[in-house]
């Protein structure tokens, strides 16, 4: 059963000129796992779509719901930009996987 996130997860590959054994191993995964996300069959959990935006350079938000408006820079009058100003780099990525995730539980109901 293929839904809206796995056609996006397919479409990026191709764009990418990847093979799925490739994308795989990028991915620290077997093929057969990657196949199964691609064609709907299982549904990346949290940690696997941030692998994914991270390979595809995309955001997670991007690959629930095709929204590549929060790919835009963060305002710097924003409280989000305000209230990140004293914190690492690394600490600033934990921030936004927190972000995704709560994307994440929001749009999960839609698979």
């Amino acid at each position: 059963m293929y839904t809206e996130l796995s056609r996006r997860i397919r479409s990026l590959r191709e764009q990418y000129g990847f093979n799925q054994k490739y994308a795989a191993e990028k991915l620290c995964i077997s093929p057969q796992a990657y196949s199964h996300y691609e064609n709907g069959r299982r549904t990346p959990d949290i940690e696997m779509l941030h692998k994914l935006s991270k390979l595809y350079h995309v955001s997670m938000e991007f690959l629930l719901t095709g929204d590549s408006s929060a790919d835009l820079p963060i305002p710097e009058n924003s409280i989000v930009f305000r209230d990140t100003r004293d914190l690492t780099r690394e600490e600033i990525e934990e921030v936004r996987i927190f972000i995704d995730y709560l994307k994440f539980r929001k749009y999960r109901h839609q698979f």
